[in-house]
């Protein structure tokens, strides 16, 4: 089976590159340390040519990039679409920033305090997800895309209708990294995680005291009981 179209997510930090053969199939695949937060101005294009379609034995296919390299930060801006947005709306939207090669555009909605939330590459995966079963373009579901900025997105008869951007895995590595709690430890207590996420939906997520009474082992029996 010939080689077909060259895909990639290129995102802020990383870049993951597909080959795809006429069937659907990944006949090639590659990472790249090469997000667009680490190019200089006008450096993408370049590397895309010199670096990443010679990794892939790709010179010369159609390529179609999704995620932040059609950000200002990118190869070039290309504009968000106003949901709700289908498939169809999306391919309609896709520009050509080189000969055979096009980048998706993001989407926008009026955010959860009604100010506006973007995402760029999330919808990408979230058309990809609705195409695999035709049941899933019916009806009603709410899709969450966990990350450094996590999305919830909803999806209603196959167009992404609004969603909502949480900072949460951000906060999750400077408050382990970089706050009083942060730890060597490797996050594998099931219970300690549980107990986190009630004390997050009691609204008492910003209280660094009970959290460091938990690392002491002063916060009473099941605190005691696994520090024992």
């Amino acid at each position: 089976m010939r080689d077909l179209l060259l895909a990639c997510d290129w995102g802020t930090t990383r870049l993951r590159a597909w080959v795809l053969s006429g069937d659907g199939s990944v006949a090639r695949a590659a990472s790249f340390d090469l997000g667009v937060g680490r190019l200089k101005p006008g450096e993408a294009a370049e590397r895309f040519e010199r670096e990443i379609r010679p990794r892939l034995q790709a010179t010369g296919l159609p390529a179609i990039l999704c995620g932040m390299v059609g950000s200002e930060l990118g190869w070039s801006p290309t504009p968000h679409l106003a949901c709700p947005a289908t498939l169809d709306d999306t391919r309609a939207a896709v520009r050509e920033v080189s000969p055979g090669v096009r980048i998706v555009p993001g989407l926008r909605c009026a955010g959860l305090a009604g100010t506006p939330d973007v995402m760029r590459g999330e919808e990408t995966q979230v058309f990809g997800w609705l195409e695999q079963t035709p049941e899933r373009k019916r009806g009603r579901h709410l899709i969450c895309h966990p990350g450094t900025h996590s999305k919830w997105i909803l999806v209603e008869d196959g167009a992404v209708v609004r969603f909502a951007t949480a900072m949460t895995g951000e906060l999750f590595d400077l408050l382990r990294r970089h706050s009083v709690l942060r730890t060597d430890a490797e996050p594998t207590d099931g219970a300690a995680f549980a107990e986190g996420l009630e004390v997050g939906r009691s609204g008492l997520l910003l209280s660094a005291a009970p959290h460091r009474s938990l690392r002491s082992g002063d916060a009473g029996p099941r605190a005691r009981g696994r520090d024992a």
